[in-house]
This record gives C-alpha cells, sequence and structure tokens, in this order.
C-alpha cells in the first residue's frame, strides 16, 4: 500500500480505539451505540450488493448478529461478511488484525510459551513497511494496534489469574 492508515511512530497510543466524532447511532437488533464507518469499509467486508449511499455504523456487541447498519435501512449480518469480525467471534480464533491475520489465540499461544508476545511489533514493522489497510481490512475501518493492544493486556491478565 502507498499511504498507510496508521501512523508510522513508535507512539503507543498512536493506534489507541478512537471515539467516533460523528454521534453514535443505535444497532436496530440489540439497541447498542455504535461508531460510524466509512460506506468504503463496509462495501469491502461484505458479500453482495451495497445499499444506496448512506451512513453505516459498527455494532460491537459480540452476542448480536448485526455488524453494520445504515441510515437508510441497510443491514448486515454476520453471515454477509467475508471475513467474521473478532469482536463477534469468541475465543481463540478472533481476529486482532485483519491486514496480518493475527488472532487471539496467536497472542495467548506466544505468552503461554514465552511471555511475551511480538505481535504488535511484528504489525508495527508492516505498518511502517506501508503494508497495512486497515481502511478496508479491518471491520471498524482503522488501525487494529489499539485493538491488538488491548487484547494482549485482556490475555495476559487472563492467564495471569489462572496462575496465581
Amino acid at each position: 500500500m502507498s499511504e498507510s492508515c496508521c501512523p508510522t511512530s513508535d507512539t503507543e497510543d498512536q493506534c489507541a480505539v478512537a471515539e467516533s466524532a460523528a454521534k453514535p447511532q443505535v444497532c436496530p437488533t440489540c439497541g447498542s451505540d455504535g461508531p460510524t464507518v466509512d460506506p468504503q469499509t463496509v462495501a469491502a467486508m461484505t458479500r453482495g450488493h451495497l445499499a444506496p449511499k448512506q451512513n453505516f455504523w459498527l455494532c460491537r456487541q459480540a452476542e448480536c448478529e448485526t455488524v453494520y447498519h445504515g441510515g437508510q435501512g441497510a443491514l448486515f449480518s454476520i453471515g454477509d461478511m467475508h471475513v467474521v469480525p473478532g469482536f463477534k467471534t469468541p475465543g481463540a480464533e478472533g481476529l486482532v488484525c485483519y491486514c496480518f491475520m493475527h488472532s487471539r489465540g496467536e497472542i495467548e499461544q506466544e505468552l503461554r510459551a514465552n511471555g511475551e508476545t511480538t505481535v504488535p511489533q511484528r504489525i508495527t514493522a508492516e505498518i511502517k513497511a506501508g503494508n497495512c489497510a486497515c481502511e478496508v481490512r479491518n471491520p471498524a475501518g482503522r488501525c487494529c494496534l489499539g485493538e491488538v493492544n488491548k487484547a494482549v493486556a485482556m490475555i495476559r491478565d487472563g492467564l495471569a489469574e489462572i496462575v496465581t
């Protein structure tokens, strides 16, 4: 990719999970608020015809089948997706990085074997090389590194509880 969607500095908070500036809209299926998503992301992530031009929002609730909902009534569920979002997939198989296909299970495996994981550093190296395309590969349409770091912390905490 010639232009990266992710910052290239080593500052950890560069890819922190950002809140959308647009007003969240509630999911018509479960009623939870969600951030806006660019129609380009929705078109890249879903199968079939994209509804007429409209605003889209993301539903991150794991229990809800809806992934995207639109301002003119468009509704895309898990079955409409090319890749099932990690936030809709419980357990180890859930993806946390869609450009390079890193999963929670990979992170957990590295943490168990080595006490550390290199997944965030590998993603950062790929970002610096200009190889990410989060705007079309990540269902949220933005850099995954904030979510990856959050997943690492949660998995590490879960493993620490098992040990104690």
